[in-house]
């Protein structure tokens, strides 16, 4: 579900769009995923589909795991 965007994760960049500050600043995983599960789903798993940040989030430890990653890909250097 996470990969198809169909797990109903709020967007935690919602709620940044409109703060120039809070883009700029660095946040750790842990605190976005706060920020998103602050909020309500916004539907049911799999009943809708929406892009999500958050979700990659979840999703991209998970991957690097499987795929023999380091435990900082170069993405997030």
């Amino acid at each position: 579900m996470l990969l198809q965007h169909s797990s109903g994760l709020y967007n935690y960049s919602d709620d940044l769009a409109g703060d120039p500050a809070g883009l700029q600043r660095h946040w750790e995983p842990r605190e976005l995923v706060a920020m998103a599960t602050a909020h309500p789903p916004r539907f049911p798993p799999g009943t809708s589909s929406k892009y999500s940040t958050t979700a990659d989030l979840d999703t991209s430890p998970r991957l690097c795991s499987a795929a023999g990653c380091s435990d900082r890909p170069s993405w997030r250097r």
